[in-house]
């Protein structure tokens, strides 16, 4: 059997505490002449007052064992299941994200979108992981650079919060780029210019997209080298010169009767103009079909 070192010193302590009482009584004639300090007493107060003034302690294996009993763990549990659950964040990225698919598909695009808030969002604590964005307003005259953007955001099948936020957009598409300086009325080629991507949202006219036959324009402004070419800078290189003599070809069914005439306007592919023909001198409307060539009608 293993006892407890402190058993051991409260029992000397008790033993010397006797052993001074027990001579004070001897000294003072009453262990043996009175009736109420007989030993029985004396040592039986001695021993309940030792004991009160050496009373232990809790030691931290106590403890340790109070907070393990079952009342205090059904407290922990209750403490635990009325913590508020963790919130769910909706952050600037998912929102732009969900942004940016809606519009893209409302308005078709497929070249490079971006959409971006003009001020810092703020992330949202959503009480549930399922959440809905629904765009409310779209602009009514198509993308511009800057607009106001109405939406909602729906969470487990109701409404959270309604929004109507500044947005920034652009749309990158590849254009002709130039690469020198083009002057004004110059024949354009291939040579003269590169493809780079653009934002088609900050500028106000429609670029050139690569693909274009560029040899049928000339150029009717002049641009700057690095700038894009817009549709305003061309226009159509006339293939049939004001004065130029030129072939004309008259068909109606099996009936084909080319001639000779002479161009009294300056036109374009497909447009007509007033040719005369230099057997009757008869002035008559042909329309371009080529480099020098006319088309007439009956």
């Amino acid at each position: 059997m293993k006892h407890n070192p402190s058993d051991f010193r409260l029992e000397a302590t008790t033993l010397r505490s006797l052993v001074s009482v027990l001579c004070f009584s001897l000294l003072c004639g009453t262990f043996a002449g009175a009736d109420e300090w007989s030993a029985e007493k004396l040592l039986a107060s001695v021993m309940i007052e030792d004991l009160v003034k050496a009373k232990p302690t809790p030691t931290k294996a106590a403890n340790t064992a109070s907070l393990s009993s079952p009342e205090q763990a059904a407290s922990t549990v209750t403490q635990s299941d009325s913590e508020p659950k963790p919130a769910h964040l909706l952050n600037e990225r998912s929102v732009l994200g969900e942004l940016r698919h809606q519009l893209a598909s409302h308005f078709s695009l497929q070249e490079d979108f971006r959409i971006y808030f003009d001020k810092p969002w703020r992330d949202l604590n959503l009480e549930h992981p399922h959440w809905e964005l629904v765009v409310t307003s779209f602009p009514p005259q198509g993308l511009r650079s800057r607009f106001y953007l109405s939406f909602e955001i729906w969470v487990a099948g109701k409404r959270h919060s309604t929004w109507q936020e500044s947005v920034r957009c652009e749309l990158w598409t590849d254009a002709y780029v130039a690469t020198q300086r083009l002057d004004r009325g110059s024949r354009l080629h291939s040579d003269l210019v590169t493809v780079k991507p653009v934002d088609r949202l900050s500028l106000y006219q429609g670029v050139v997209e690569p693909g274009t036959k560029l040899d049928d324009y000339l150029l009717n402004n002049g641009v700057k080298a690095g700038e894009p070419l817009f549709w305003n800078d061309l226009k159509e290189r006339p293939l049939i010169e004001k004065n130029a003599l030129i072939d004309v070809v008259a068909e109606e069914g099996a009936l084909k009767v080319t001639l000779k005439a002479k161009a009294l306007e300056t036109g374009v592919k497909g447009q007509i103009i007033r040719i005369r023909n230099l057997q009757s001198f008869n002035d008559i409307q042909a329309e371009v079909i080529g480099v020098n060539q006319a088309k007439v009608y009956f």
